[in-house]
């Protein structure tokens, strides 16, 4: 099954009602390419770790009218090539909830027969088989919805198996209630050093940070964070004992206090971890958003891909729209005289095309981190489909003081798909967020800085879905496979990508693996449509392939 690219006719980036900016910009020289620095995984082995699904974090749903919430969950995880014959090579380990005492190191502990979401201790260190390339739903344990989630390892010896393209994910979805809209949670590769960009803890939001440790060694995770006013006070302790084979929930809106704007750094310097932040907000009864932030990248030159704003209705749609209204109800004119508004008598021809103003009820906007002693300098561009780098309007000379969070909007960027380019003699970190807001509620994304990659992969449910890519360089060939929830392909295609493009992907798509030639950056656009008026939106990152990424770190400060 082929699929076209998406066209989204995006101009030279402007704000409305601002100074025009000149003609054209053309791109600077291009981005450094090298990746982060990674450590590849000892003992030939590798670790995918999945950090569970969304948990309510406040007692019940606090809408006053009990809105049945139609609370639904997806999980998956799909290994294209593994099989039977591996004898083992593969295997998916358990992660306790509460550990008081470690997990035997002993095979011979190991109960695989208990039931889903009844795991012992002591089963963890021998795991589960995974003798196919679609993980089974018996791995599966509950969340304190009821829902199916994936909290555990997908471990592979690599001795053994060479399964570059390993993806697994959890999944949300709910309508109504303070938990309404999509989020998804895929499954990471563990780090010794993560920052998790976003959200709030301010009145109205809720809080809380997963902490998971798939080795068999108890390891010490250290928080930092940065806020408003720079670096944050813990009212507790920051440093988090983590159990072999275990998880620990941290709830953030008493640790941090009351923060407009919040980014947090995650440490371990001995061992590594994987990291879920739960997010979500209320204003009175009124849901105003859920998402799983997902790790940032830290550098000097960052790139933020998958900006998607869907674009305003055009004098086309608008047309077409009242001729079928009318043809419907056998609506005809009288006089036969001819239609003013009729697209050949419109004066401007060209207002029939893409619009660049961004439907109503969407907005977006960018959070920078400085978490050094001195000042940085930014340099902001967008960068959309036609690949011109454009500096962001009223960005210019952007200066972020020191251990600062500053928030920026991007609510002048046109329609269609775009990328943020964000430059700085100091390090930094980043992420941009899109929010949807109708009368029933909003639901918001944060997308995350993200290194460059030739290969990534992904796993999500819940929403129908676009690839979106940005080639490092003018431009790359890129091929893409999407599969279904059994694992089954649903469409593939090759193409050679130029600037910012957005790729629909097949209806019902859960899996995708993508490759290209030269290196480029990339995320998934999620929308759900929900029973409620309004629509849910999410953001996925690719997950970078196995021989780019296994045990990466990102570099702290």
């Amino acid at each position: 099954m082929k699929i076209a690219k998406v066209i989204t006719g995006v101009a030279s980036v402007g704000l409305v009602a601002a100074v025009v900016i000149g003609a054209a910009y053309l791109p600077q020289p291009r981005y450094d390419a090298t990746p982060v620095p990674i450590t590849q995984a000892t003992a030939g082995s590798a670790t995918l770790t999945c950090t569970g699904n969304i948990q309510r974090l406040i007692e019940t749903n606090v809408n006053p009218d009990d809105t049945e919430e139609e609370i639904s969950a997806w999980i998956g995880g799909f290994l294209p090539g593994n099989g039977a014959p591996l004898g083992g090579a593969t295997r998916y380990v358990p992660l306790d909830t509460e550990a008081e005492t470690a997990p035997s190191e002993s095979a011979e502990d190991s109960d695989t027969d208990s039931p889903s979401g009844e795991r012992s201790l002591g089963t963890n260190s021998a795991g589960l088989p995974i003798t196919a390339e679609i993980l089974p739903s018996s791995f599966a344990s509950n969340t304190n919805l009821g829902q199916n989630q994936l909290l555990g390892a997908v471990t592979l010896d690599r001795s053994i198996v060479d399964l570059p393209q390993v993806m697994a994910g959890n999944a949300h979805l709910a309508s109504a209630g303070d938990l309404r809209g999509v989020a998804n949670n895929p499954c990471t590769w563990p780090t010794s050093s993560m920052w998790l960009v976003g959200g709030t803890t301010a009145t109205g939001a809720s809080n809380q940070l997963l902490l998971a440790n798939p080795t068999g060694n108890s390891i010490q995770v250290t928080l930092s964070a940065y806020g408003t006013s720079g670096a944050v006070v813990f009212r507790g302790n920051p440093v988090v004992n983590i159990p072999a084979y275990s998880t620990q929930a941290v709830p953030l809106d008493g640790l941090v206090g009351s923060q407009e704007r919040i980014a947090l750094h995650l440490s371990a310097p001995a061992g590594r971890f994987s990291a879920a932040w739960q997010t979500t907000q209320l204003e009175g009864f009124t849901p105003r958003g859920i998402d799983v932030i997902k790790p940032s990248a830290l550098g000097t030159d960052l790139m933020i891909p998958g900006i998607v704003l869907p674009a305003a209705p055009t004098p086309q749609d608008v047309i077409g729209e009242g001729e079928q209204a009318a043809e419907a109800a056998g609506e005809q004119g009288a006089d036969g005289a001819e239609d003013p508004q009729s697209p050949e008598n419109l004066e401007e021809p060209q207002a029939l095309a893409q619009s660049d103003l961004v439907q109503e009820g969407y907005s977006a906007g960018l959070r920078i981190v400085n978490p050094t002693d001195s000042e940085a300098e930014l340099s902001i561009w967008t960068i959309g489909e036609d690949g011109i780098e454009a500096p962001l309007p009223g960005a210019e000379n952007t200066v972020i003081a020191p251990e600062a969070v500053l928030d920026l909007t991007l609510d002048g960027i046109p329609a269609g798909p775009n990328a943020v380019r964000i430059t700085s003699e100091s390090t930094i970190t980043a992420a941009a967020y899109i929010s949807y807001t109708t009368d029933a509620g909003t639901d918001f994304a944060w997308l995350p800085s993200a290194d460059s990659l030739t290969q990534g992969s992904a796993a999500f449910g819940a929403v129908a879905a676009q690839l979106v890519v940005s080639p490092v360089h003018n431009q790359t060939q890129l091929t893409w496979h999407a599969y279904g929830d059994a694992g089954q392909e649903l469409g593939s295609e090759t193409e050679l990508i130029s600037g910012t493009v957005a790729i629909d992907l097949p209806e019902n798509t859960h899996y995708l693996t993508v490759e290209a030639g030269q290196p480029f950056w990339g995320s998934i656009s999620g929308r759900a449509d929900l029973e409620s008026d309004g629509g849910g939106i999410d953001s996925i990152p690719l997950l970078p392939a196995l021989q780019q990424s296994a045990g990466s770190a990102i570099a702290s400060r």
